[in-house]
């Protein structure tokens, strides 16, 4: 997988930048829905993760009132990340 945090504006960017053979790679995560954007790049199937969590000073995440959410190809595998790595729950 190929994580992706960006702005929305650099979306386009993005994509352009990243060789077509590995597009269905990129795990999005944003806090807005990218339905549309990734829909015109025949990328709507692609990892998409809404995070709810916010950085503690120490380094740690802290899971907000709702769930993080991932969906796509690498979903699983993010989720698995995201527990592992910074004890933060995540819905597929």
């Amino acid at each position: 997988p190929i994580f992706v945090a960006t702005t929305a504006d650099s979306i386009q960017c993005v994509i352009k930048a990243t060789p077509p053979t590995r597009r269905n790679d990129l795990v999005w995560m944003q806090n807005g829905i990218l339905t549309g954007v990734l829909g015109q790049h025949h990328l709507a199937d692609t990892t998409r993760a809404v995070l709810r969590l916010s950085a503690q000073a120490d380094g740690s995440f802290q899971s907000g009132s709702l769930a993080s959410v991932v969906h796509g190809t690498h979903a699983h595998d993010f989720a698995n990340i995201l527990r592992v790595g910074g004890g933060v729950e995540c819905d597929v």
